[in-house]
């Protein structure tokens, strides 16, 4: 029966118990941060970056390489965050722009224009 003590050096469980604390402490925290400042679809995209950064930093760091199930999963999940962004800026000029011609052509702020999550026809 071995110990944790006898296979772990006290400091290194230290500095896990550190890491994990203050990581997960800036992660909740910046996690409720974003929910109140963007989209919860797009809270939802940023998080799947997660299990896409994971495997990078682990092939970075360490030189391990991913299979190819990782890379194409990867690749599904920076597609959907990046089709999702560019359909956010499509849905927003086309707004601007209906919007300008509304008020005949003025100057149209960003903040006139209204986020297609947060329109009535998509919340429920």
């Amino acid at each position: 029966e071995t110990s944790l003590s006898a296979v772990t050096p006290p400091r290194a469980v230290l500095y896990l118990g550190l890491d994990g604390a203050v990581a997960t402490a800036v992660f909740l925290g910046a996690t409720t941060a974003a929910a109140s400042l963007i989209s919860p679809t797009e809270v939802s995209l940023i998080l799947l970056l997660e299990a896409l950064l994971g495997p990078t930093s682990v092939f970075l760091v360490l030189g391990e390489r991913p299979s190819v199930t990782t890379v194409i999963g990867g690749l599904i999940i920076i597609s959907a965050v990046a089709g999702h962004e560019v359909y956010t800026a499509l849905i927003l000029a086309r707004q601007a722009r209906t919007l300008a011609k509304s008020v005949g052509d003025k100057e149209v702020t960003p903040t006139a224009v209204v986020r297609p999550e947060s329109t009535p026809e998509t919340s429920l």
